[in-house]
């Protein structure tokens, strides 16, 4: 009678044994649930801060082209006046080569300005060794 009370005993310790596995497998798979869940919200998130993200860097870069564009322009007005007025007074600017060149820019920061029937030759740049400057020999 005692082995029978004690197998009785077993198999209701066991039952709840396996009443706790189940629910702890349970909690384990609610619990992953959720987990997944908020990665895929996180997920979700970052693809649209990506997506807002590279909006902004598209209409940045249009914006950019388009001042980049007017400022062309703007140089563009700015030369043909430029060498409409020194045609008109028959002048030359001698200088036709950058002066400064730099990883990031070439400028033509020099000028020379003449009559025409002054000057035989326009004027040649010449490296000296300068750190971002060359010269201009006339």
């Amino acid at each position: 009678m005692q082995e029978c009370v004690r197998l009785h005993y077993l198999q209701k310790l066991l039952s709840l044994h396996n009443l706790v596995n189940t629910v702890r497998l349970h909690y384990l798979q609610k619990l992953l649930s959720l987990h997944n869940l908020v990665n895929t919200v996180r997920l979700h998130y970052l693809q649209k801060l990506l997506s807002l993200y590279n909006l902004v860097n598209t209409v940045r870069l249009h914006y950019l082209q388009k001042l980049l564009s007017l400022h062309n322009l703007v140089n563009t007005v700015r030369l043909h006046y430029l060498q409409k007025l020194l045609s008109l007074h028959n002048l030359v600017n001698t200088v036709r080569s950058p002066s400064r060149i730099t990883k990031d820019t070439v400028s033509l920061m020099d000028v020379i300005i003449t009559n025409k029937d002054s000057i035989g030759e326009l004027a040649a740049v010449m490296d000296l060794g300068y750190l971002d400057h060359k010269a201009q020999i006339l």
